[in-house]
């Protein structure tokens, strides 16, 4: 807001506000498709832009060895929430989508995140120390 930068890949909920009044501009978006929020801000594809696709993505991670009981009440209690009409709606607005599932659920996505991001860094030459 300062003017010191010009630039910024973000994820969109903490900005809205003030893209919506103009004080920032949104140049794309970096899903698939252009978002329902923002309907005028076209995706990097559309801009012909090489860009692997990029979203922020949330997990309820527990401790290895936390008993099977536990996590299977944590994951009921956290899908049942993900179910709240009310919790939809304000996800919704700040572009969230709510995905919910079993653990097996995350931990494929889990697993194909890292294979997502291990084939970016080896694309563009980056190593681990």
């Amino acid at each position: 807001m300062t003017g010191r930068v010009s630039f910024l890949i973000a994820t969109m909920a903490p900005f809205l506000g003030w893209i919506k009044t103009g004080e920032i501009r949104a140049l794309a978006v970096s899903g698939p498709t252009r978002s329902e929020v923002l309907p005028d801000v076209p995706t990097f594809k559309e801009l012909g832009v090489p860009y692997v696709e990029a979203a922020s993505w949330y997990g309820i991670f527990a401790p290895k060895g936390t008993p099977k009981p536990v996590i299977a009440k944590i994951n009921t209690d956290v899908n049942e929430v993900l179910q709240n009409a009310d919790f939809i709606k304000r996800s919704a607005a700040l572009e969230f989508t709510l995905l919910g599932g079993s653990p097996e659920v995350l931990d494929a996505k889990l697993k194909s995140e890292i294979r997502k991001w291990a084939d970016v860094a080896e694309a563009i030459g980056l190593a681990a120390p």
